[in-house]
């Protein structure tokens, strides 16, 4: 056998040995790995299912319906009638509550009012007589003063419708003259524009009142 005495680069060393005749160190064979040994799936169970908690309804409370009291409506009071005189105090007259004193002249405001009036006749004065002074005195007050209708009711009673301007309002009303013994009692009565209807029974109040003191 041939003993190879020079070296070759280290590069060759595989080449050299075999030339030489020297056996190549086998190479072991890569050990093989071993596959894992399968195991067997553990089944896990099934969570159990928390049962549900059992919903009891709750009633619903019971509704008690409030009630609202009623108010108590109080009425208005109506304010009491009382009686009226002339200057002279020889007339009366009872007038409703509403009607206010104002110098000798009892009114609602601007839509109604009334006036009483006396004269002593001392047996000298007819009753015409009366009536004609006690014209002449409203029309000097009364402004557009105009008799509408004259209705006697006996020989002691007379009603006298008129129109006019009292206090620069326009209506109009009555002038009721009725004679006592020696005393003439008169009332002047006055209603605006529109309003002698709602008037209209207070009015005869007023005159069925009519009365003499002495």
């Amino acid at each position: 056998m041939r003993r190879c005495t020079q070296p070759f680069l280290a590069s060759l060393a595989l080449l050299a040995l075999v030339a030489c005749g020297a056996a190549p160190t086998p190479t072991p064979a890569p050990t093989a790995t071993p596959l894992p040994t399968a195991t067997a799936a553990t089944a896990t169970p099934s969570p159990t299912p928390t049962p549900l908690p059992t919903l009891t309804p709750t009633p619903a409370p019971t509704r008690t319906p409030t009630v609202t009291p009623t108010p108590t409506v109080t009425p208005t009071a109506t304010p009491t009638s009382y009686t009226i005189r002339d200057s002279s105090a020889l007339c009366q007259a009872t007038v409703p509550g509403a009607f206010r004193d104002d110098g000798g002249i009892w009114r609602v405001g601007d839509e109604a009012g009334v006036t009483i009036v006396a004269t002593p006749t001392g047996g000298l004065l007819s009753f015409d007589a009366v009536t004609q002074l006690l014209l002449s005195n409203v029309g000097a007050q009364v402004g557009e003063f105009r008799e509408t209708a004259r209705t006697r009711d006996g020989d002691d009673r007379l009603r006298i419708a008129y129109t006019g301007k009292v206090f620069g309002v326009p209506g109009g009303g009555t002038i009721y003259q009725r004679q006592f013994g020696p005393t003439m009692c008169g009332l002047i009565l006055f209603a605006a524009e529109g309003q002698g209807p709602r008037y209209a029974p207070a009015f005869e109040g007023l005159i069925a009142s009519l009365a003499a003191l002495r």
